[in-house]
């Protein structure tokens, strides 16, 4: 029972931390409120992006040392200083940088990694699924977060972002505190097994890394585009502000969606076919949204596919890693590899974000997106994992 219970306090606290995918939801309220552009609104969540992502290297090592709970904790902690903080920054950007960017990325961090090692380590037989079940939770929390706006927005119309941000770091404080109470390994066991023969050194010259480094990189770098951009991009295409917070309802649908989805059809069919599909769904959405999407229920099915496409990335490599590196290893290694994420959240959003600037339109960022991730799908394609070699 207990390890059925860690899946569903996994999934409640990533349902938490998943709120950084509604960043698009801030984007026309900081620009109005306090004047930013489009290029700071996207350092912010990049920041977030590059913060989460590196401080699950550290984390992931603490783990393994003091047990998920106490890590989880941290990351409430941080989390909820984050938002708090930035509520008191008076619109500054590096204040908010600061606050949403660093503490509240590195919050997501430390709380996320505890919600992959745990549903993994107690389904060892069906881990595709339980970790796509907890991750399905971070894919959710957009549209948690989303609806949280919005119901604050109709109660007072002219609500600061910054009171949104305070309320925020109240509600996600206290959710993931009592998530973490439930959050531990099957019969109270020890918090990992300590592997004393892994090396970062060794791993950053091991191909099979680097494989999955850079087809991640490219899979995350189209996604974090789109999701950190959702709504202006929606807005470009001259429809309504309604239609683009749908969008981002829908996006992160497909995001909750697929990462269940995709952890169902991993156990199945294994790691590689469910990569191409995937990638092909993902490469097919994008160019889509440049070329055909015209009418607001084309737009809305575009960008579905986009959150599914891009979720798999979420789950993907965390089975390949599994597989590659050992069970054991994971809450380590994973971490490297979701370094690949970090770099993704930087480029992606701080790219689109300065091209529109210029020419105001998406099309190019867009397109450049098509261009990496066909790039990285043949790099996967073309050079296969070899896992004898790495065990």
């Amino acid at each position: 029972m207990q390890k059925h219970i860690s899946v569903a306090a996994s999934t409640l606290i990533q349902l938490c931390l998943g709120g950084v995918y509604a960043w698009s939801t801030f984007v026309p309220m900081l620009k109005k409120q306090f004047g930013y552009t489009t290029v700071q609104t996207q350092t912010i969540f990049a920041t977030t992006l590059m913060c989460f992502a590196f401080s699950m290297i550290f984390s992931g090592r603490l783990e393994r040392k003091i047990g998920p709970q106490k890590v989880a904790i941290i990351g409430a902690v941080l989390l909820y200083c984050g938002y708090f903080f930035a509520s008191l920054s008076g619109g500054n950007f590096i204040y908010i940088c600061l606050s949403i960017g660093v503490l509240c990325g590195v919050g997501t961090g430390f709380g996320y990694v505890c919600c992959l090692v745990v549903p993994a380590k107690n389904f060892p037989q069906n881990k595709g699924l339980a970790t796509g079940i907890s991750v399905g939770g971070f894919g959710a929390g957009a549209i948690l977060l989303t609806y949280v706006v919005k119901y604050l927005q109709i109660q007072q119309p002219d609500i600061s972002v910054l009171s949104i941000f305070q309320t925020l770091g109240y509600i996600y404080g206290v959710i993931i505190i009592i998530g973490t109470f439930y959050l531990k390994y099957e019969g109270a066991g020890k918090p990992s097994l300590v592997t004393n023969s892994f090396s970062s050194s060794v791993l950053l010259k091991d191909k099979n890394y680097w494989i999955l480094f850079l087809t991640m990189f490219s899979g995350c770098f189209a996604g974090l585009q789109i999701i950190g951009n959702v709504k202006p991009i929606v807005l470009a295409l001259n429809f309504s502000d309604n239609a683009a917070t749908i969008c981002i309802l829908i996006l992160s649908l497909g995001n909750m969606i697929g990462r269940v989805v995709w952890g169902l059809v991993i156990d199945k069919i294994g790691v590689d076919k469910s990569l191409y599909i995937a990638y092909s769904i993902l490469l097919t959405a994008l160019i889509s949204l440049n070329f055909i999407a015209n009418s607001e229920l084309m737009v809305s099915f575009t960008i579905l596919l986009v959150g599914i496409g891009y979720s798999s990335c979420m789950v993907l490599f965390a089975a390949k890693t599994m597989q590659i590196y050992g069970v054991d290893k994971y809450g380590i290694v994973y971490p490297f590899v979701f370094m690949a994420f970090g770099f993704a959240g930087v480029f992606g959003p701080i790219v689109a974000g300065l091209l529109f600037d210029i020419n105001k339109s998406y099309f190019t960022p867009i397109l450049i997106s098509v261009l990496i991730t066909s790039f990285g799908l043949g790099i996967y394609y073309f050079n296969k994992i070899d896992l004898k070699k790495t065990e």
